[in-house]
């Protein structure tokens, strides 16, 4: 993972409250000065500002990650004159980087003595999460062995009150709701690294069978879903790529219908689905985002049975095609440009063709200007001739 550094930590934090100094150039800038001089001066910096009630409106949130302990802070600063109503601390907030909690409460203890911070504290509420730094180790996961303790020293630092929840269940994740109906604001603080479970290419994330017990939401990297038919024939029936969720058809029979395994290298985020279940009763907008992926995976069904029994081999490859590239575009990557993590032989399994086949087909895409294809690497170059190609009837492509 990359580093952070002061200089990124800057950045990060001024990209979303820039307008605080610019806007204040033109003569009020004086007065903002004396804000943060009324804010940072008169309060007493062993206090913690006390968590809005649930009936606030939240008008303004800061947030930013990324803040070196061993370093001056003058971003505090500007945040305080932006007067928010929440400040979100979202990871990396101290770089500890140890097995040794002693080391880890040291550093919290820094950032801890830093008047600045003790200030913001003091005048504005905070909530947090972390990030691989904080967590303990660069791009650490759930293999750390010290994530327990770590986030009894992260719960220390934040003060996180005796009735917590987060005292109660694994990892650090948490979601509050400020405002009335109509002006609510709804904060849901990810944990990405308690459950962060990673994969190398060929290991299993769950087997055929195994008890349901989560959802997993894919971070990096790609998977498949193998389903044995009992006959010694492997059917593979899915592939998951970054951020959709696995393993949402085990919900109806309470266990995993397939083995699911990784293509590469890959990262997920393991959400225990009772955790799952509880959070989107309280938010809406979480349940509506569990409803639209359970009903992508009935769509995804559907267009398996059709491809699988009308389309000719043609139509499936470029349906194939088409689907990923849409799939790469709607995760904000190019949906003309990408790399295959399957091989040609798993292709050819999800399709129900040879693997022969398969690399036929491309050749003759290729030879149409249609695709060009080096190694895994896929450019589409006529995306309506592929579409053209997929929606064509199997008597015109059985004529070629």
């Amino acid at each position: 993972m990359k580093h952070c550094t002061l200089k990124s930590c800057t950045l990060n934090w001024a990209r979303l409250i820039k307008f605080g100094w610019n806007r204040d150039s033109t003569g009020s800038g004086v007065l903002s000065l004396l804000g943060i001089l009324v804010v940072f001066f008169t309060l007493d910096e062993n206090t913690v500002a006390e968590m809005p009630e649930s009936s606030q409106v939240i008008r303004k949130v800061v947030f930013g990650s990324c803040i070196q302990q061993d370093m001056p802070t003058p971003i505090f600063y500007t945040i305080a004159g932006e007067f928010p109503d929440l400040v979100l601390f979202l990871g990396d907030n101290i770089y500890a980087d140890t097995e040794d909690m002693g080391v880890m409460r040291a550093k919290y203890e820094r950032l801890g003595a830093n008047s600045d911070f003790r200030r913001l504290r003091a005048r504005f509420p905070i909530m947090a999460t972390w990030d691989d730094h904080d967590f303990g180790v660069n791009d650490g996961g759930a293999d750390y062995p010290q994530k327990d303790a770590s986030k009894e020293e992260f719960m220390r630092f934040w003060k996180t009150p005796p009735q917590s929840p987060l005292r109660s269940r694994p990892g650090i994740y948490e979601a509050r709701i400020f405002g009335p109906e109509g002006q609510r604001v709804q904060i849901i603080m990810l944990d990405t690294r308690y459950f962060r479970s990673p994969l190398k290419k060929g290991e299993r994330l769950f087997r055929q069978g195994d008890p349901f017990t989560s959802v997993y939401a894919v971070r990096s990297g790609s998977l498949k879903q193998v389903t044995s038919e009992g006959n010694g024939n492997d059917q593979l029936t899915n592939f998951f790529l970054p951020s959709e969720l696995v393993g949402l058809d085990g919900i109806d029979e309470e266990h995993y219908p397939g083995t699911v395994i990784a293509l590469e290298t890959t990262t997920v985020c393991e959400i225990p689905f009772d955790r799952l279940d509880s959070l989107s009763e309280e938010l809406p907008e979480l349940r509506g985002q569990l409803y639209r992926s359970m009903s992508k995976e009935l769509r995804d069904d559907r267009r398996m049975m059709r491809l699988l029994s009308r389309k000719t081999a043609d139509q499936r490859l470029a349906s194939f095609l088409i689907t990923l590239s849409d799939r790469f575009r709607r995760r904000g990557y190019s949906p003309y440009s990408f790399r295959l993590s399957m091989s040609r032989a798993d292709m050819g399994n999800y399709l129900g063709l040879a693997v022969e086949t398969v690399s036929r087909i491309l050749s003759r895409f290729q030879q149409q200007n249609v695709v060009a294809v080096s190694g895994r690497e896929v450019n589409i170059l006529d995306m309506q001739r592929l579409i053209t190609l997929a929606e064509e009837e199997a008597q015109a492509a059985n004529s070629r």
